[in-house]
C-alpha cells in the first residue's frame, strides 16, 4: 500500500471525477502521484487507464461479443452538394453495456473517424464501400459531427482497450462502411438518432441533374426523401432495388407488383 503526505484537492479532485467518471480512489491516487497537477494527473489517469484496459482486454479476449450497436454518422459535402454516410457495428457483451453511455459515446465516435476513411478506400463506381477495420483501428479518435466537443483522442484501438477497462466486457469493431456519392440518409431502430440495433442507408441519385445544379431546397428534399426510404428498407428488408429484378415468387411473397400508382 502506497502512503503519501500529499493530500488532494478537493476542487480538482471534484473536476477530475467529472471530467473522467473515473472512481473516487482512482482520481485520488492520480492527484497524490501527481502532486495535485490537474494536466499530470489528466496524463497518469489515461496511461493507466491503458495498462489497466490492456490487461483486461487480454482477459476477455476469447469471450464472444453478440450485442452491441450499429451507428452512423453523416456531413454534407458542399463541393459535391452531397452527403458522406458512414456505419459501423461496435459489439460487445450483453446488452445491458449496449445501452451504456460510454459505449455508445464510444461507437458515435468511431462512426465519425470513419468519415475521413473514404479518401483511400473508395473504388471507382461503388457508391457503397467497405472500410478497412485494421486502418480504422489505427485511426485518431475523431468527436462525432454533431457532439459539442472537438478533441481528437487516442486511436480507435486504444480508445477501445481503454473503455474494455472501464466497462470490463470485450469489445470488438466488427464492421464499417461509407457512403460518399449522391444524396444518403441512414436510418437506426431500436435505440436513439445515432444508434440502433437494426440500420439502413439509403443513396438517390437524380438522374437529370448533377449534383451540383440542386439548389439547398432540392438537396434537403432528396436527404428526407433517402432517410424515408432507409426507414422502409430497415421496416420490410427489402431483397431488390427494382420490382422487375425479383423473381415471381419474391412478387407473390413481397406483395409486389409491376403496375404503376398515381
Amino acid at each position: 500500500r502506497c502512503y503519501s503526505t500529499v493530500k488532494p484537492d478537493i476542487k480538482l479532485l471534484k473536476q477530475i471525477r467529472q471530467e473522467t467518471e473515473v472512481s473516487m480512489s482512482k482520481a485520488k491516487e492520480a492527484l497524490i502521484q501527481t502532486n495535485n497537477n490537474y494536466a499530470e494527473a489528466l496524463a497518469w489517469l489515461s496511461k493507466d487507464a491503458q495498462i489497466s484496459g490492456a490487461k483486461k482486454a487480454q482477459k476477455v479476449a476469447d469471450r464472444a461479443a453478440a450485442e452491441g450497436v450499429l451507428t452512423t454518422a453523416s456531413v454534407q459535402v458542399p463541393v459535391q452538394n452531397g452527403y458522406k454516410t458512414t456505419m459501423i457495428e461496435l459489439n460487445c457483451e450483453t446488452d445491458f453495456v449496449s445501452k451504456n453511455d460510454m459505449f455508445r459515446g464510444l461507437a458515435s465516435r468511431i462512426a465519425a473517424t470513419s468519415l475521413l476513411m473514404h479518401e483511400t478506400q473508395r473504388s471507382a463506381g461503388r457508391p457503397i464501400e467497405s472500410i478497412s477495420i485494421d486502418s480504422l483501428l489505427q485511426s485518431p479518435l475523431m468527436p462525432h459531427p454533431e457532439a459539442e466537443s472537438s478533441e481528437i483522442g487516442k486511436t480507435v484501438q486504444e480508445s477501445i482497450v481503454e473503455t474494455i477497462g472501464k466497462i470490463g466486457e470485450n469489445i470488438t469493431l466488427r464492421r464499417a462502411v461509407i457512403v460518399a456519392d449522391g444524396i444518403s440518409a441512414s436510418y437506426l431502430h431500436g435505440g436513439d438518432a445515432q444508434n440502433g440495433k437494426i440500420g439502413g442507408i439509403a443513396v438517390l441519385q437524380p438522374k437529370k441533374v448533377s449534383l451540383a445544379e440542386l439548389d439547398e431546397k432540392a438537396s434537403a428534399a432528396l436527404s428526407k426523401a433517402a432517410r424515408q426510404v432507409a426507414r422502409q428498407v430497415v421496416g420490410f428488408s427489402p431483397k431488390y432495388l427494382n420490382p422487375e429484378d425479383a423473381s415471381e415468387i419474391d412478387r407473390q411473397t413481397e406483395g409486389m407488383s409491376p403496375e404503376e400508382f398515381d
